[in-house]
């Protein structure tokens, strides 16, 4: 049996739709573009970024980089309110997560996140040198602070 695939359309605002795949962690929000074949259209997510630092002016900084350049973000200040808002916002699509946080690490977030949310991109940043004793996986995108603006945006590419 083909997998299943559905999109709801907001007629209240043109071009977007809702749309639901067996290989997204929820429904997500997506624009439609026009496009000259036969009329159809082209779809493109609307990922929002979710900053998660316990240095909340770091990530309201990077939130404020990421709008100017066209990029919808939100930030949080603590695990517990990421995943918060991870529960209540379906726009969120990928996490960028400091490593060194007080109750729960960034490591382990990424665990958590892993299990609640298999197919949501997570990118990890530490203003602290990364060793042995930290068990990151080989894939997993870890930037050094301080980075630029451009550095994140190429990652969440």
């Amino acid at each position: 049996m083909g997998d299943s695939y559905h999109a709801r359309f907001d007629h209240s605002k043109p071009r977007t739709a809702t749309f639901a795949s067996p290989y997204a962690h929820r429904p997500f929000p997506v624009c439609l573009f026009q496009n000259n074949l036969q009329h159809g259209y082209v779809v493109r997510a609307e990922r929002n970024i979710l900053v998660v630092d316990d240095n909340l002016d770091l990530a309201e900084t990077l939130v404020a980089q990421l709008s100017e350049r066209g990029h919808a973000a939100v930030a949080a200040g603590s695990v517990r309110q990421a995943l918060d808002l991870l529960d209540d916002d379906p726009t969120l699509g990928v996490v960028v997560s400091d490593v060194r946080m007080p109750d729960v690490n960034g490591l382990d977030f990424r665990r958590v996140l892993r299990h609640r949310f298999p197919k949501l991109p997570i990118v990890l940043m530490t203003g602290m040198p990364i060793d042995e004793d930290d068990p990151v996986p080989s894939h997993v995108v870890v930037l050094q602070k301080p980075f630029s603006i451009n550095a994140l945006i190429t990652a969440l590419s």
